[in-house]
């Protein structure tokens, strides 16, 4: 039997982080979706959007069938909004803050993939500043660190 390649299993990670983050219970209504670009603009809409997104991998062979590594996923929260609207940046910046202790208050194991071990969280952009600026459009970006093995 055939190991399913980390990037299959970072693939199946983020699903999983997409479907627990809909079954949680936060300050704001939203719907997770798996994505792959959290960069692109907003069509104009007054509705916050977050994006899982599979990032990274790297992997170490344990054997000619196994493997051990470090998957990142990213969770990206946008909204397209008015730069002076000084409140709601604030608001999104402490919704960010609120995903991140999701995952860390008390450390959390994935319901629907247990095998991964969260090993970090970092906020790796409070807000990114081009798409403000530019576009009127806030993405904040959460990344999630977890240690995964084969099985």
């Amino acid at each position: 039997m055939t190991q399913p390649a980390l990037q299959d299993t970072l693939i199946a990670l983020a699903d999983a982080i997409a479907r627990e983050l809909n079954e949680a219970t936060f300050s704001r209504p939203f719907l997770a979706t798996r994505v792959y670009d959290y960069t692109r603009l907003l069509e104009e809409t007054t509705r916050m959007k977050v994006d899982v997104v599979p990032e990274r991998h790297e992997d170490d062979p344990l054997s000619r069938q196994a493997w051990q590594g470090e998957g990142i996923i990213s969770i990206a929260v946008r909204e397209k909004m008015k730069v002076e609207n000084i409140a709601k940046v604030d608001a999104l910046t402490y919704f960010v803050g609120e995903l991140r202790d999701f995952w860390t208050a008390p450390p959390r194991r994935l319901k629907y993939f247990p095998g991964a071990a969260p090993i970090k969280r970092k906020v790796v952009y409070p807000y990114l500043q081009i798409p403000l600026r530019g576009e009127g459009q806030f993405v904040s970006v959460l990344q999630l660190h977890f240690h995964l093995v084969s099985q």
